[in-house]
């Protein structure tokens, strides 16, 4: 997957540590970057950059993330997400992603949020 540079563009960097491994996290047996943290940091790096331009009464929720995980990551490696942002519509935004380290691509995907009044969308809790 390509990113083009007719949108947004996010890049954040983070060290794989202990913490950030499929044997920490539950998710396998082996001491390499977990899925689920892949997740977390996309869904993070999405929504913080949407947090910037929204008024205070609405948010962001995700509603879809594809992950293709391509290759293991060790523990130390320096991990770089690129993060391309799209304006779909009033209400959706689209994220595709790329995860790399620092000789390979490990993952990448996309990612779906949907910009939502905060009190409306907690009323549907019951």
């Amino acid at each position: 997957m390509e990113l083009t540079n007719h949108s947004t563009i996010i890049k954040k960097q983070y060290n794989v540590t202990k913490d950030f491994t499929a044997k920490a996290l539950g998710s396998g047996g082996l001491e390499v970057l977990a899925t689920p943290q892949i997740a977390i940091w996309i869904e993070r790096l999405a929504y913080r950059s949407l947090e910037d331009i929204l008024p205070d009464d609405q948010t962001s929720v995700g509603t879809e993330l594809l992950i293709n995980h391509k290759a293991p990551s060790k523990l130390g490696s320096l991990i770089t997400i690129k993060l391309e942002q799209k304006k779909e519509s009033s209400r959706i935004y689209s994220f595709n992603f790329i995860v790399e380290d620092s000789n390979k691509t490990v993952a990448d995907g996309k990612h779906t949020r949907v910009i939502v009044n905060i009190e409306k969308f907690l009323s549907k809790i019951k």
